[in-house]
């Protein structure tokens, strides 16, 4: 018997309400968004502690986009921009 369990859910579209205005754009990630990503993810760490240099969280997110760390859900994995730049990542793996 195995001991894991694997949950679906069907994905619909949502509209996100705030009071203020905003400049902010929210919109999946794609593969292009690989090398900011990787950046992003890099800088948001002390030197070391996610990955000892912008190459290699730049890899590590191009595995994760490969499933290397599990499934990967484009249409859970969200990016944040601010005047077309990445500022925030949302990461879905099944």
């Amino acid at each position: 018997m195995s001991e894991k369990i694997m949950l679906q859910a069907k994905l619909i579209d949502i509209s996100l309400h705030s009071n203020y205005e905003s400049e902010f754009e929210i919109r999946e990630c794609n593969l292009h968004d690989i090398d900011s990503i990787g950046k992003l993810y890099f800088h948001s760490y002390d030197a070391g502690q996610a990955c000892e240099n912008e190459e290699g969280s730049i890899l590590d997110i191009k595995n994760s986009f490969e499933g290397e760390y599990g499934l990967f859900w484009p249409q859970a994995s969200m990016v944040a921009l601010d005047n077309g730049k990445i500022i925030g990542v949302d990461n879905g793996r099944a």
